[in-house]
């Protein structure tokens, strides 16, 4: 039993390279996706315009390669670079 407590965490940072390495499947559940990312299903819903594949009426799924293409796509982050803040409504606005 100490033999399978010492190997447990070299096994999950074995299963996580795995991850890391390319083993994550073509068709990604919103939880796959969403860890693929590093984001929540919130944020992911909101911000990626990858859509979904439907398999079956239960099924829904995100393809891996077009998540990436869509990464790839944006502009890189350049330092001191900060994301606009949305600009509040003025009541003067609907005057």
């Amino acid at each position: 039993m100490d033999v399978e407590r010492r190997r447990a965490p070299q096994d999950r940072a074995e299963a996580q390279q795995a991850l890391v390495s390319g083993a994550w499947p073509l068709l990604l559940s919103i939880e796959q996706a969403c860890a693929y990312l590093g984001v929540s299903p919130v944020t992911f819903r909101k911000i990626c315009p990858v859509p979904a594949v439907a398999l079956s009426a239960a099924v829904t799924r995100w393809n891996r390669n077009q998540i990436d293409e869509w990464v790839n796509s944006l502009p890189p982050k350049t330092a001191g670079q900060r994301v606009a803040a949305p600009e509040a409504a003025s009541p003067y606005d609907a005057l």
